[in-house]
């Protein structure tokens, strides 16, 4: 390896309009589905849909490959959830911390995501799609989630 960071981590800390109890199960993979375009994971295990550590599931996005989810972190009393994400040459830990904010009544959630990359094609990819993720601070994840929140649907791109 060269130039390229082998670990790189963002942070970023959103607010939600609702209770926890209704704000962290739009993180679990099937949740996401509610408020995320194009979110459609399949579960490889367990057998039904119970979201628990070790669950694993695929996700395909658009025309790129097909990659391998694990629900390493699952704690719903405590509002945390943390995925590894394995691709060639890559991995990747998203971890959601989610508690009451200030005011009492919202969410706030607290998004890191890590990248370890074992070529520097691979970091290089890594560095890449976490400027990209990260472009709008997270404010799109945001928006997002309160519209559905709001109103119930998802936003959707055409």
């Amino acid at each position: 390896m060269t130039e390229a960071q082998v670990l790189i981590e963002h942070t970023s800390v959103i607010k939600l309009v609702g209770g926890i109890s209704r704000v962290f199960p739009l993180f679990t993979p099937l949740g996401e589905r509610e408020w995320a375009e194009g979110w459609d994971p399949a579960v490889v295990w367990p057998g039904d849909e119970t979201v628990q550590e070790r669950m694993v599931f695929t996700v395909r996005r658009g025309d790129g490959p097909e990659t391998v989810w694990l629900v390493s972190k699952y704690g719903e009393q405590h509002g945390i959830i943390e995925y590894t994400v394995y691709e060639s040459e890559r991995v990747h830990w998203i971890l959601i911390r989610c508690s009451t904010a200030e005011d009492g009544e919202s969410t706030k959630a607290e998004i890191t995501y890590t990248y370890v990359g074992t070529s520097d094609g691979a970091c290089q990819k890594n560095a890449q799609q976490l400027a990209s993720m990260y472009k709008h601070n997270l404010k799109d994840w945001e928006y997002a989630i309160n519209h559905y929140l709001r109103t119930g649907e998802r936003i959707t791109h055409h």
